[in-house]
Protein backbone atom coordinates (compact mmCIF):
# COMPACT_ATOMS: atom_id res chain seq x y z
CA UNK A 1 0.00 0.00 0.00
CA UNK A 2 1.10 3.22 -0.98
CA UNK A 3 0.38 6.53 1.20
CA UNK A 4 1.29 10.22 -0.10
CA UNK A 5 -0.26 13.16 -0.47
CA UNK A 6 -1.06 14.02 -4.26
CA UNK A 7 0.94 17.31 -4.02
CA UNK A 8 4.09 16.05 -3.18
CA UNK A 9 5.75 13.69 -5.78
CA UNK A 10 2.77 12.06 -7.10
CA UNK A 11 4.35 11.28 -10.57
CA UNK A 12 7.54 9.89 -8.78
CA UNK A 13 5.16 7.85 -6.61
CA UNK A 14 3.19 6.49 -9.49
CA UNK A 15 6.53 5.30 -11.27
CA UNK A 16 7.58 3.91 -8.23
CA UNK A 17 4.16 1.98 -8.22
CA UNK A 18 5.29 1.25 -12.22
CA UNK A 19 8.49 0.09 -11.23
CA UNK A 20 7.28 -2.34 -8.58
CA UNK A 21 4.40 -3.67 -10.36
CA UNK A 22 6.79 -4.61 -13.40
CA UNK A 23 8.74 -6.40 -10.80
CA UNK A 24 5.43 -8.68 -9.46
CA UNK A 25 4.85 -6.60 -6.50
CA UNK A 26 1.17 -6.28 -5.58
CA UNK A 27 0.74 -2.63 -4.92
CA UNK A 28 -2.41 -0.43 -3.80
CA UNK A 29 -2.28 3.07 -4.90
CA UNK A 30 -5.71 4.93 -4.07
CA UNK A 31 -6.19 5.67 -7.82
CA UNK A 32 -5.45 2.11 -9.04
CA UNK A 33 -6.45 -0.30 -6.41
CA UNK A 34 -4.56 -3.34 -6.46
CA UNK A 35 -5.13 -7.53 -7.36
CA UNK A 36 -7.03 -7.48 -3.82
CA UNK A 37 -9.21 -4.24 -2.95
CA UNK A 38 -10.14 -1.73 -5.57
CA UNK A 39 -9.30 1.87 -6.04
CA UNK A 40 -10.81 4.48 -3.64
CA UNK A 41 -14.08 5.75 -4.93
CA UNK A 42 -17.45 6.41 -3.18
CA UNK A 43 -18.74 8.53 -0.69
CA UNK A 44 -16.96 6.44 2.13
CA UNK A 45 -13.26 7.05 1.90
CA UNK A 46 -12.45 6.51 5.71
CA UNK A 47 -14.07 3.09 4.73
CA UNK A 48 -11.75 2.38 1.97
CA UNK A 49 -8.39 4.32 3.87
CA UNK A 50 -8.99 1.45 6.28
CA UNK A 51 -9.78 -1.63 4.35
CA UNK A 52 -6.90 -0.25 2.54
CA UNK A 53 -4.44 -0.75 5.31
CA UNK A 54 -5.94 -3.55 7.18
CA UNK A 55 -5.57 -5.64 3.81
CA UNK A 56 -1.87 -4.75 2.93
CA UNK A 57 1.33 -6.56 4.90
CA UNK A 58 3.32 -3.15 4.35
CA UNK A 59 2.59 0.59 4.08
CA UNK A 60 4.67 2.62 2.19
CA UNK A 61 4.33 6.22 3.52
CA UNK A 62 5.44 9.00 1.53
CA UNK A 63 6.60 11.36 3.57
CA UNK A 64 6.32 15.75 3.11
CA UNK A 65 5.44 17.99 4.96
CA UNK A 66 2.12 18.18 2.60
CA UNK A 67 1.46 14.95 4.08
CA UNK A 68 2.08 15.94 7.67
CA UNK A 69 -0.58 18.78 6.96
CA UNK A 70 -3.40 16.96 4.96
CA UNK A 71 -5.84 16.09 7.35
CA UNK A 72 -6.73 12.24 5.15
CA UNK A 73 -2.68 11.29 5.34
CA UNK A 74 -2.70 11.70 8.84
CA UNK A 75 -5.63 9.79 9.44
CA UNK A 76 -3.94 7.25 7.53
CA UNK A 77 -0.62 7.09 9.19
CA UNK A 78 -2.31 7.02 12.47
CA UNK A 79 -4.57 3.84 12.25
CA UNK A 80 -1.64 2.24 10.30
CA UNK A 81 0.47 3.21 13.52
CA UNK A 82 -2.27 1.12 15.30
CA UNK A 83 -2.00 -1.59 13.11
CA UNK A 84 1.46 -1.78 13.37
CA UNK A 85 1.21 -1.86 17.10
CA UNK A 86 -1.06 -4.85 16.81
CA UNK A 87 1.69 -6.70 14.10
CA UNK A 88 -0.63 -6.10 11.47
CA UNK A 89 1.21 -4.34 8.64
CA UNK A 90 4.47 -3.04 8.69
CA UNK A 91 5.53 0.80 7.50
CA UNK A 92 8.79 2.00 5.39
CA UNK A 93 8.90 6.17 5.11
CA UNK A 94 10.15 7.00 1.57
CA UNK A 95 11.31 11.36 2.10
CA UNK A 96 9.83 12.85 -0.95
CA UNK A 97 10.10 16.47 0.50
CA UNK A 98 14.11 17.20 0.48
CA UNK A 99 13.19 20.13 2.79
CA UNK A 100 11.88 17.76 5.26
CA UNK A 101 13.37 14.49 5.87
CA UNK A 102 15.70 13.07 8.12
CA UNK A 103 15.94 15.18 11.51
CA UNK A 104 13.73 17.68 10.12
CA UNK A 105 10.65 15.71 10.62
CA UNK A 106 8.89 16.15 13.67
CA UNK A 107 5.59 15.91 15.60
CA UNK A 108 3.59 12.60 15.06
CA UNK A 109 5.64 11.48 12.22
CA UNK A 110 8.86 11.93 13.71
CA UNK A 111 7.60 9.94 16.57
CA UNK A 112 6.28 7.22 13.70
CA UNK A 113 9.41 7.19 11.92
CA UNK A 114 12.33 7.42 15.24
CA UNK A 115 15.28 5.94 13.90
CA UNK A 116 14.20 3.60 11.48
CA UNK A 117 15.79 3.35 7.90
CA UNK A 118 14.04 5.67 5.55
CA UNK A 119 14.55 5.59 1.52
CA UNK A 120 14.92 8.65 -0.56
CA UNK A 121 12.95 9.94 -3.28
CA UNK A 122 13.63 14.03 -3.90
CA UNK A 123 13.90 13.34 -7.52
CA UNK A 124 13.97 11.50 -10.73
CA UNK A 125 17.59 10.40 -10.51
CA UNK A 126 16.46 8.27 -7.19
CA UNK A 127 13.64 6.19 -8.51
CA UNK A 128 15.44 3.39 -9.99
CA UNK A 129 17.62 2.93 -6.80
CA UNK A 130 14.88 3.33 -4.09
CA UNK A 131 12.69 1.27 -6.51
CA UNK A 132 15.37 -1.40 -6.35
CA UNK A 133 15.90 -1.06 -2.30
CA UNK A 134 12.01 -1.34 -1.80
CA UNK A 135 11.41 -4.77 -3.79
CA UNK A 136 14.68 -5.92 -2.21
CA UNK A 137 12.97 -5.66 1.02
CA UNK A 138 9.40 -6.58 0.04
CA UNK A 139 11.00 -9.89 -1.44
CA UNK A 140 12.98 -10.50 1.06
CA UNK A 141 10.41 -10.08 3.55
CA UNK A 142 7.13 -11.02 2.54
CA UNK A 143 7.84 -13.94 -0.32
Amino acid sequence: MLSYSWSCQKPLVERLQNGMISQGIDVWRDETGSDILGPLEGDNIDHMMASSINNAKLMIMFVSKAYENSANCMQEAMYAKKKRKAGKVDILFVMVDPDYNGDDVDGTLGIMIGSALWYPLFDESQLADTTSRLVEYITRHYP
